[in-house]
């Protein structure tokens, strides 16, 4: 995902090489020192248990319909 970043980003030759080899250090440095303990589904679990109390919301949420207000309120291109 930060290589596809990197390569969308509007950046000049030497400043995009930077970026790459930047990302090179990070990733072999997280490689050779981090151990992969995460439990994704404890991580899931755990972040639909807060989300209430936080004002949060999942994709399993009855979704809302929009306030529309004056600031907000998409124009038409044509009058009627």
């Amino acid at each position: 995902m930060l290589r596809r970043a990197l390569d969308a980003a509007k950046l000049g030759h030497t400043e995009r090489l930077e970026g790459f080899r930047r990302l090179d250090r990070l990733t072999r440095n997280v490689e050779s020192n981090m151990q992969p303990l995460a439990d994704f589904n404890a991580a899931i679990d755990h972040e639909r248990n807060i989300s209430p109390s936080v004002g949060g919301r999942t994709v399993f949420d009855d979704a809302r319909e929009p306030k529309i207000t004056a600031s907000n309120q998409q124009l038409s291109l044509f009058d009627e």
